[in-house]
């Protein structure tokens, strides 16, 4: 098959190494390797066409014909509908540059993605199939984030909600996520394929010369520091942990969010347990040979998410053989099999959060080995073999739907 995936961001871009980045980098790759040519639209700051492992890469910048008259009305957008605009203009660009390229290639199926209604024009694709992956549900995401929900943000809501229910595929990673678009967006059915994961090479606890913090046993939450993952809940719960354990550490690894009081959450955290900071180590966003590593020697892995969709930080705590307490009813059930390759508790309580580090923290190594082995077992599912399956078996679906739809015109 010939395939194209349409994105607002990618791992060549400059600081796109998020889920859906590393998502897409995976599934290209291994798309390749089956023999299928794959090409990528994505937003970037560089115009031109590159090659990465044998995926075509076309990067376009968000831009305005300088002909067109519109492209003057940027100075008098109000600002709370500035950003809603420049994904609007992002998508037109992206959606003008496909025109271009299906002319040039004989592609069967088109995937987008829903990050910031970069699909929002391909409802009008008529010739090809359209399948959109839901990489989570911006409504909620925002809410428990604590975004201050302005007109501007629901206008991108309202965008995303076009985007999606213009297409007529659609899938997420999660059950948690495809239930949420079904209630909400009325969609008769999203289908669940799990996406490709593997950590390359084996990586083993300290095999570098880490930071002095990480040399004894400590609790690790990374990825991005925000209220949708917890990371307030997680400081508020330890801070009683800490006053019970002296051999109690922490560290809160990832880049910065909107905190409760609408500051830093890096600086929230710093502050809430300033009393304990020999014993708590906060850092922005760490490489990812780095990070790997420290995730290698955490005792345990903390990630308290109001809500999620398979996050990258679990699949690789679990496949690094990490112990992991996570939230109920937010995904990682999907993940986790409580109290046998992991730890779920209610989200949002600090008290059940509480209460299970206590516990969990008191384990001894062989029992965290034993639980942390049955988890590193359980991601072998993700292998990205069985991802790839799913989804051609899912373009198939579509490639053959949409022949039918045009042989009925």
């Amino acid at each position: 098959m010939k395939i194209c995936f349409i994105t607002m961001e990618f791992t060549t871009e400059e600081n796109f190494h998020g889920g859906l980045a590393n998502y897409l980098d995976k599934i290209t790759q291994s798309l390749t390797k089956r023999g299928h040519q794959v090409h990528i639209i994505t937003r970037s700051s560089a115009d031109g066409v590159i090659e990465k492992s044998g995926v075509r890469i076309h990067r376009v910048v968000p831009r305005w014909d300088q002909k067109m008259r519109l492209d003057h009305i940027d100075p008098i957008i109000p600002r709370m509908y500035y950003i809603p605009y420049q994904d609007f203009k992002a998508a037109w660009c992206i959606w003008r540059y496909w025109l271009r390229l299906k002319r040039l290639e004989n592609f069967d199926i088109v995937q987008v993605t829903n990050v910031m209604s970069v699909g929002l024009f391909f409802r009008y694709e008529r010739t090809l199939p359209v399948v959109t992956r839901l990489s989570s549900f911006r409504p909620l995401w925002d809410t428990a984030s604590g975004i201050p929900i302005t007109p501007g943000v629901r206008v991108r809501w309202w965008m995303e909600r076009i985007a999606i229910k213009g297409t007529s595929h659609v899938f997420a990673p999660s059950n948690y996520v495809a239930h949420l678009a079904e209630r909400e967006y009325g969609l008769q059915k999203v289908s669940v394929i799990g996406s490709p994961f593997s950590i390359d090479g084996e990586v083993s606890p300290c095999e570098r010369a880490l930071e002095p913090f990480f040399c004894e046993p400590f609790a690790l939450f990374f990825g991005r520091q925000t209220q949708m993952k917890g990371v307030d809940v997680l400081g508020r719960s330890v801070k009683r942990i800490f006053e019970n354990y002296p051999d109690f550490r922490i560290a809160f690894v990832g880049n910065d969010g909107i905190s409760p009081n609408g500051g830093s959450m890096m600086e929230y955290i710093k502050d809430l347990l300033s009393e304990y900071s020999d014993r708590l180590y906060v850092s922005p966003a760490k490489k990812r040979d780095e990070l790997f590593e420290i995730v290698a020697n955490a005792r345990l892995v903390i990630l308290p998410s109001i809500c999620d969709n398979l996050p990258n930080t679990c699949l690789e705590s679990m496949a690094l053989g990490r112990v992991v307490i996570a939230t109920q009813g937010t995904c990682f059930e999907e993940l986790i099999e409580d109290t046998q390759s992991g730890f779920l508790v209610e989200a949002g309580s600090e008290k059940k959060l509480e209460e299970k580090i206590h516990s969990v923290w008191r384990f001894s190594d062989d029992t965290l080995k034993l639980i942390g082995g049955r988890a590193k077992s359980a991601m072998r599912r993700f292998a990205p073999e069985s991802a790839v399956t799913g989804h051609l078996e899912f373009y198939q679906r579509a490639v053959a739907a949409s022949k039918m739809r045009n042989r009925a015109r």
